[in-house]
């Protein structure tokens, strides 16, 4: 559990499941655009997207190891971020994708 992190099993998930991520959200974005000719407003709230980005890792990271990597004392919180998330998407669901296409 406490052993060199590059032979866990769980980080090797971790990132193939980030890299999923972000390679899905740019063929999403990049589809919309060239395919579908939808405009990406320029303006973006940059503070509101970082949120949305930490909001998802953390909630992933959480859902994925059925809250068992997080300490007690936070899985309450993990779950406000869930509900948080899901009112933030609603409002704009480009934002996270923006962020991603951009880094």
């Amino acid at each position: 559990m406490y052993g060199d992190i590059r032979w866990s099993l769980d980080f090797w998930f971790s990132q193939l499941s980030f890299w999923y991520g972000t390679v899905k959200a740019f063929v999403n974005v990049w589809a919309m655009v060239v395919i579908d000719k939808e405009d990406i407003p320029i303006e973006v709230d940059w503070d509101e997207a970082i949120t949305l980005y930490i909001i998802s890792d953390f909630r992933q990271a959480a859902r994925n190891s059925n809250y068992h990597t997080a300490r007690k004392q936070w899985v309450e919180k993990y779950k406000q971020y869930m509900d948080l998330e899901r009112f933030y998407m609603s409002r704009s669901r480009n934002l996270l994708l923006l962020l991603v296409l951009f880094f």
